[in-house]
């Protein structure tokens, strides 16, 4: 049988660039990106495999862009940024993507794995199994890890609720489930990502107890059912500043309003509009560009 070639476009980097530079390359070549970072080294990479070897001038933007991006003008050194391009079997490529993505444990609470690892949960962690796709979220990126973490941590077994804006591949949905969350609402703008989502849950064995829905955060209205415990929005900080009201209005009385999804340069826009809504900053965690932080309803 014959195997058809792919062709991999590489971007060597150093250690704390990978994050940035993968969602920036997603979005030039519009599929989805592979992080690798050395364990014994400062040397990272970033790469998209295509079907197709990219065109000439489609590089040389590429480069271009590269040369002006923050993230690689503030952490210059030399090779990063550079792009290489290599040509793969189906075969190989599928090896070296898998070999990418690894297992995620969250504490002792959560396992998260691709359904190819074999990784067995410690005693006592929720395993989730979710596969890397076009729908954001599968506790990489450092935005949903943050959620992921403050879920564990505000996780009270049989009766907080929660709110997931933006679900995307629905693992933080999932997650809810696995620690013990009552009811469970999650909603995307994309109805790709709600079929996702809901195929995922099911998979996971938690379809039944969580309300999946297409909904926009501009126009999504709370039901009668009272507002929620806790509320994540893993979002743009443009959505999170623009929308504030609507979404810190999901939250309930000393709830909880976890949000992520913001580059840490527009964090202090962030917080001053929460903060005029009458919100207290609880706790913030920055990593590489992002923030993720909680506030706290009165």
């Amino acid at each position: 049988m014959k195997t058809s070639s792919l062709w991999q476009v590489f971007i060597p980097l150093r250690k704390g660039q990978e994050e940035a530079v993968q969602d920036w390359l997603e979005d030039f070549f519009q599929t989805p990106a592979c992080a690798y970072t050395a364990a014994d080294s400062d040397a990272a990479s970033v790469s998209v495999y295509l079907s197709e070897k990219p065109a000439p001038s489609t590089l040389a933007e590429l480069r271009e862009r590269l040369r002006h991006l923050p993230t690689l003008v503030r952490h210059a050194r030399q090779g990063a940024g550079d792009v290489l391009v290599k040509r793969l079997t189906a075969r190989d490529w599928v090896k070296a993507w898998q070999r990418n993505i690894r297992p995620i444990r969250i504490g002792k609470a959560l396992l998260i794995r691709p359904t190819w690892d074999t990784t067995p949960p410690r005693p006592g962690q929720q395993l989730i199994v979710l596969d890397p796709g076009l729908s954001f979220g599968t506790g990489h990126h450092p935005t949903t890890h943050y959620c992921l973490q403050e879920l564990v941590r505000l996780s009270r077994r049989g009766t907080a609720t929660f709110l997931d804006l933006g679900t995307g591949s629905g693992l933080l949905a999932i997650a809810a489930a696995r620690l013990g969350y009552r009811r469970i609402t999650a909603l995307d703008n994309d109805p790709e990502a709600v079929r996702v989502a809901r195929a995922n849950a099911r998979a996971n064995g938690v379809g039944r107890q969580i309300r999946f829905f297409q909904a926009d955060v501009a126009s999504y209205t709370l039901p009668r059912h009272p507002a929620f415990d806790v509320v994540a929005a893993n979002l743009t900080d443009e959505l999170l500043v623009q929308h504030a009201a609507r979404i810190a209005g999901c939250a309930a009385s000393r709830g909880h309003l976890v949000l992520a999804g913001i580059l840490t340069e527009r964090f202090p826009a962030v917080q001053k509009t929460y903060a005029d809504l009458g919100l207290q900053l609880l706790r913030r965690r920055d990593r590489g560009e992002w923030t993720g932080a909680t506030f706290g309803v009165p």
